[in-house]
């Protein structure tokens, strides 16, 4: 490595530009063999920091949601589960309803699918640039008998979901709500 590639690999890393630091040398050569000028040269460095930045977001804010396993709307099977409306499932996936504050509630039947959609819509979320934390009905009982209605800030966290811009503490009335059976 020359004195110029360790000097940049340094500086890369005192700015925390990963991405940068690891592929400016293979996009160099890559512009150089293609003819490009310096400003399209920048602008993929830029565009890989950009991406690999993103991409480390959407894990970690994964990693933070608590999620008991990774399951995509993709891959829920909505043929075999024909009472839960698909249509409306899509249009929470789009996040609106964290814009305007309002909660989704999945009621029914063990084996009909909640978990899987509420995973989902956390992943889906996730993709969104927002933060969110899978808990169960289970885990917030138990919480709130350890703590009352007092619970520590860190437990409060957990559960107290608010409104991204407002903080405002969630007043609306539940945005979705069904009930399912155990498909035959």
């Amino acid at each position: 490595m020359s004195m110029e590639a360790a000097s940049i690999a340094q500086h890369c890393k005192t700015l925390r530009l990963s991405s940068i630091g690891t592929q400016f040398a293979s996009l160099a050569e890559e512009a150089s063999k293609q003819n490009h000028s310096h400003l399209r040269y920048l602008e993929a460095l830029l565009q890989a920091e950009v991406e690999d930045r993103e991409r480390r977001s959407i894990e970690l804010r994964l990693k933070d949601a608590h999620l008991p396993r990774i399951k995509t709307l993709e891959d829920f099977d909505f043929a075999q589960s024909p009472h839960i409306p698909a249509s409306r499932i899509r249009a929470l996936a789009e996040g609106g309803y964290l814009e305007r504050a309002e909660p989704v509630l999945l009621v029914g039947e063990p084996g009909t699918g909640k978990t899987h959609l509420a995973t989902g819509l956390a992943i889906a979320a996730c993709r969104q640039r927002k933060r969110v934390r899978f808990t169960t009905a289970a885990a917030l009982v138990t919480a709130l008998r350890l703590h009352g209605t007092n619970p520590p800030r860190r437990t409060k966290r957990m559960f107290l979901a608010r409104a991204p811009e407002t903080r405002k503490p969630l007043t609306r009335p539940l945005l979705s709500l069904w009930k399912t059976t155990r498909p035959k």
